[in-house]
């Protein structure tokens, strides 16, 4: 097939002599071939219809043949919409006159997109919103009506073409599904050209289990072949064992291989037995049988993971059948075979790894045959070949063949159909939608490494980006009355606006050099025919009659509106959030409400967690929670402050007990585990972090100050009036020995950690006000590899009374309201250190309080903007409220805490405490305050 048929008349005289083939792109004789120019998207998007056409001119010049000329193409009438016209220029060949230079005429056609529907270009954030937006113009075309009243489209009338259809298929099912509560009608729709795969969960899990089979058997690739239906079903993981597998494959340090095999395999020492499926196993399974232990290994020198208990036991051995079964299937089907025993090898491990209900059992005849037909083809004259082929070539073979073959079609069902561009290539519709036209789509591509054809790419040759181009021209071509482009334009989590496609580029570039809006001037007709969606449907530019260039609103979900009215109600003036929550009904003792001390003593470190977890529930996952695949050969912060935490707590469980073999024995524990890096590696890190535990307990007993570490936890039970109700405050301090809080930790001592400590003295003040109460934290230095001792001691008795009163109010207010506070961040801005302030919030490199996984879902945004958050109606009380809410809530906080505490923090060298004398620990000079 052709686009341009007047193209093929331009390219024939070119083909008189035999072409000395095969003819290499980019060279002289193939520039010969080429037309100077005629339409600029018939010379990009048409190089593989021209070299086809060449190819073919050529051989029909070698034989005996006869080649009719093409039947003249018709002017197209003027009353022709821009969609007819531009497929007209397209057909003819026709170049666009272009802007016209200084003082010229313009010779472009007008147009006027008011009246115009024929293009139009829809710009929204990412794939989900894209299809929103497609979903929502659908329901408008197919509300349109003919003069006479009939529907003007109806859904067989639409097709939907995308270059990803694996990815927008889910997309468009479920949004397509509508609301018909809130006025959004489902839409019939069709998957025209799913795969194999994508048909049946069977062949899907077939295709799973191939691509691992050449691989490293990655944590992701088999905690995901666990989730598939049919694993699931054969093995009974549930939604909550599976959870359950993913944190079992974190906590035990399970990176890649099924077993010390596949590490072998990839030239890693047999030494190493952790981070494998096997060594994870094991720490589970001996685990379920011990109590919780001290630093020790188990038998077979594993180390046990103990948090396992209960019905957890069951998931974890169905967790060592599904490996042990994975493992033994892996054995065979990884060794060089012939085709019929890799054939009889991969049914026997399928049917070891899946299930399908009875029902389904006819899904198992797809998998047979698939395997058959893959058998029969190694067959030669009557009888199957025995010759040995590698494994991985058997599983690519195969591979290659699920991947290709399509499922069962859905093209003429009535419905709005969704294909490829490939599947529906030419096939005219009225309304033809491109869409998920992003990043490189069109726009090239990277030949694959064992691709010889792509090196040295000759005339005729295929290639994707060609054909990609090629597709997007007999798409624009095949549109009968309508043609829409969806794309993202900006960046979902910055904003920004993001380029086009270089494809949907040079569309647009060839309407402003075909078209001009009628009487304006040098307007764009691609900008008047581009709308730009807003992030989220219940925006409400989406709601808003003629905001988004069409008369009336453009969503038609009555749910989307409730939102935008509820918000708008909501709202404050200025960049504010929305007023504050009515206050939380939460359990009470007739009008006694009881509150946790420890939730009382973190709503200073984390405010915003307390308004999203405490008052909404919500749970917010963040990287740290994600399986990791690599093997690390250094650690990261919170890796690294995990085993110094279990080496703390051993070396105070055991005090002066404590003998170098209990450093050699942790160390055997945490490499057993796999929690510090392989062999070598390993090694600065064990010395770094047993000195700096070390250290710790060093300083620890000289602020026990010859006190044996005997910390005890004190209930606390508080009692105080409200204006409607009693506040019960109950719980426990830890830590308190003598009349001291005493809190050691392996990790940084931050400014929410003083916070926490300063609710808490108060607490036990007011609790025993006849002690001259003390909390010491000892931990790491904020910033430096050093460590911290911070003593807080309050002014006087009364200032507990204070604090409570303060912290009760700041409590209450942040379970109904989003407090700009951040505790880092907020006590610089007290401190008038504005740079530092930023430094706090935004750090270049690193992860500042904005990057916290609560701040960040209320108040992402940047350092200038949070300053100039006005105050609410309510906070004008306090002062004159310069620099907003930020500012009046860091006074608030840390001057309180100014006023009613005073703090000691001495800062000390590793190496000097280390060395001094127990007692004789000097503090840096510089390090005092």
């Amino acid at each position: 097939p052709t686009a341009s048929q007047a193209r093929w008349e331009r390219v024939r005289p070119l083909v008189r002599e035999r072409l000395p083939l095969p003819i290499r792109r980019g060279t002289t004789d193939e520039q010969e071939l080429t037309v100077a120019g005629g339409n600029p998207l018939v010379n990009g998007w048409g190089r593989a219809s021209r070299e086809a056409h060449v190819l073919l001119i050529d051989a029909a010049n070698n034989v005996p043949s006869t080649v009719t000329d093409a039947e003249p193409k018709a002017t197209v009438p003027e009353t022709s919409t821009l969609l007819g016209r531009l497929q007209h220029d397209l057909r003819t060949d026709t170049a666009p006159p272009g802007a016209p230079a200084a003082e010229q005429p313009d010779e472009r056609s007008p147009i006027d997109p008011a009246t115009d529907p024929s293009l139009r270009w829809h710009r929204a954030y990412g794939p989900a919103r894209q299809v929103e937006v497609l979903r929502d113009a659908l329901i408008r075309l197919l509300d349109e009506t003919n003069d006479d009243g009939t529907f003007r489209f109806h859904p067989r009338d639409i097709a939907v073409l995308t270059p990803d259809v694996a990815s927008f298929a889910p997309l468009v099912e479920a949004t397509f599904a509508g609301d018909p509560r809130h006025g959004v009608p489902a839409l019939p729709v069709r998957i025209a050209d799913r795969t194999l795969r994508a048909d049946d969960p069977l062949l899907d899990t077939l295709g799973a289990l191939l691509a691992m089979l050449g691989g490293r058997f990655r944590a992701t690739e088999v905690v995901s072949f666990a989730s598939r239906q049919p694993v699931r079903d054969r093995f009974g993981f549930s939604d909550e064992a599976l959870a359950r597998i993913g944190s079992w494959a974190r906590a035990t340090h399970v990176r890649w291989g099924l077993g010390s095999a596949d590490h072998e395999r990839a030239g890693i020492p047999d030494t190493l037995v952790a981070h494998t499926w096997s060594a994870g196993l094991d720490q589970l399974l001996l685990g379920a049988t011990m109590a919780d232990g001290d630093l020790r290994l188990g038998i077979g020198d594993v180390a046990p993971f103990t948090d396992i208990e209960g019905s957890q036991v069951v998931d974890a051995g169905a967790l060592a059948d599904f490996i042990h079964s994975l493992n033994a299937s892996m054995a065979v089907l990884q060794q060089p075979s012939s085709v019929n025993g890799w054939c009889d090898a991969l049914a026997a491990g399928l049917r070891n790894l899946c299930a399908v209900p009875d029902a389904d059992a006819w899904r198992w005849r797809a998998i047979e045959k698939l395997i058959e037909e893959f058998r029969d083809d190694a067959v030669v004259d009557g009888q199957p070949r025995n010759d040995m082929v590698d494994a991985a070539e058997l599983a690519a073979l195969l591979r290659s063949r699920l991947a290709g073959a399509g499922g069962r079609p859905r093209f003429g069902t009535g419905s709005i159909t969704v294909s490829a561009l490939t599947a529906q290539r030419g096939v005219p519709h009225k309304v033809v939608c491109l869409l998920g036209l992003d990043d490189d789509i069109g726009a090239g591509g990277m030949a694959v490494a064992e691709d010889l054809v792509a090196v040295l790419p000759c005339l005729g040759d295929r290639d994707q980006r060609s054909e990609q181009r090629a597709q997007l021209l007999d798409a624009v071509l095949c549109a009968g009355e309508r043609l829409l482009v969806f794309s993202t334009g900006h960046d979902l989590r910055t904003n920004t606006e993001l380029p086009p496609a270089v494809a949907i580029a040079e569309l647009f570039d060839a309407v402003d050099a075909t078209f001009r809006i009628d009487g304006v001037g040098n307007a764009r007709v691609s900008a008047a025919l581009s709308t730009s969606h807003p992030r989220q449907a219940w925006s409400e530019p989406a709601l808003e009659a003629g905001a988004l260039g069409i008369e009336g609103p453009w969503s038609f979900d009555r749910g989307a509106l409730a939102a935008a009215v509820a918000r708008r109600d909501r709202q404050d003036s200025g960049t504010d959030t929305a007023e504050p929550l009515a206050p939380p009904k939460l359990a009470t003792d007739g009008l006694i409400e009881r509150i946790s001390i420890a939730d009382f003593a973190a709503v200073g470190g984390n405010p915003a967690q307390v308004l999203l977890k405490s008052r909404l529930g919500l749970t917010v996952l963040t990287e740290e929670d994600d399986l990791r695949d690599a093997i690390e050969l250094d650690l990261a912060g919170r890796e690294e402050w995990s085993i110094g935490d279990a080496l703390l707590r051993a070396r105070l469980e055991a005090g002066d007990d404590w003998s170098p073999d209990d450093v050699v024995a942790w160390s055997e524990v945490e490499r057993a585990r796999g929690a510090v890096p392989p062999m070598t590696f390993g090694n600065s890190v064990m010395t770094r972090v047993s000195n700096r535990i070390e250290a710790l307990r060093a300083l620890l007993v000289t602020a026990l100050q010859g006190a044996p570490w005997r910390p005890e936890p004190v209930a606390i039970r508080l009692v105080r009036d409200a204006t409607d109700r009693t506040l019960l405050f109950e719980g426990t301090i830890p830590g308190v020995i003598g009349n001291k809080i005493i809190t050691v930790t392996a990790s940084r001592l931050k400014d929410r950690d003083l916070l926490v400590s300063w609710v808490r003295l108060a607490a036990l003040t007011l609790h025993d006000p006849t002690q001259s109460w003390q909390s010491v934290s000892i931990g790491r230095s904020p910033k430096e590899d050093k460590l911290a001792v911070q003593t807080l001691s309050l002014r006087s008795e009364s200032d507990a009374e204070t604090i409570l009163a303060f912290m009760t109010d700041f409590w209450e207010r942040s379970r109904s309201d989003a407090v700009p506070f951040f505790p880092s961040t907020s006590r610089a801005v007290h401190e008038g250190r504005w740079k530092d302030a930023r430094a706090a919030w935004e750090p270049y490199g690193s992860s500042g309080e904005r990057r916290d996984r609560w701040a960040n879902l209320v108040y992402d945004i940047d350092f200038d903007e949070l300053r100039s958050i006005p105050l609410r109606d309510d906070e004008r009380t306090d002062g004159d409220g310069s620099g907003g809410r930020l500012a009046l809530w860091s006074r608030r906080v840390w001057g309180t805490f100014a006023e009613t505490t005073v703090v000691d923090e001495a800062i000390h060298k590793i190496s000097d405490v280390l060395v001094a004398p127990v007692g004789a620990t000097s503090a840096d000079e510089d390090g005092s305050r």
